[in-house]
């Protein structure tokens, strides 16, 4: 079986709903059951601040958020006429943006629901989504920069 015809660049947005999807079901789980005990992996953490749990004062937070999502969904634009391939960095960063600032005006604060207990780290599926997108544009950036690097695009199955 050949999933390449199931993953292919028409797809990316339904993979990236149903990640998103899937976060904002973990978020609502996590909101009105909270796990217990909470020393496992999955917990609930509400966190009021940034990245983390940064403070920072609602206007400036505000400001960032509209700055950040607007810069993001410009590039993503443009990504977007080269191929859906280029825009899915930008789209799971979106996606996963949107997902924490909806938590805001509902829950007073983004919802957490994995803690890393070694790391004392805090996330959501949505941070995992952001972060991805991000690392994916820095190694594809740098790639970019590589003297003759070619970078291939397999063949479409039939």
């Amino acid at each position: 079986m050949d999933v390449r015809k199931y993953c292919g660049d028409n797809n990316n947005s339904i993979i990236v709903s149903a990640l998103f999807v899937l976060d904002r079901l973990l978020k609502w789980r996590a909101f009105t059951n909270p796990p217990s005990p909470q020393d496992g992996f999955f917990v609930y953490h509400q966190n009021p601040g940034i990245a983390f749990s940064l403070p920072l004062p609602p206007v400036s937070l505000i400001t960032l958020l509209i700055l950040g999502v607007a810069t993001v969904a410009w590039f993503y634009i443009q990504q977007r006429k080269k191929s859906a391939r280029h825009a899915l960095p930008y789209l799971l960063i979106l996606a996963g943006a949107v997902s924490n600032i909806i938590d805001r005006p509902l829950s007073g604060g983004v919802i957490d629901y994995f803690f890393l207990s070694p790391l004392g780290l805090y996330f959501n599926l949505a941070d995992v989504m952001i972060v991805g997108g991000m690392i994916t544009i820095v190694i594809t950036e740098m790639c970019l920069k590589i003297p003759n690097y070619k970078h291939q695009i397999p063949n479409k199955p039939q």
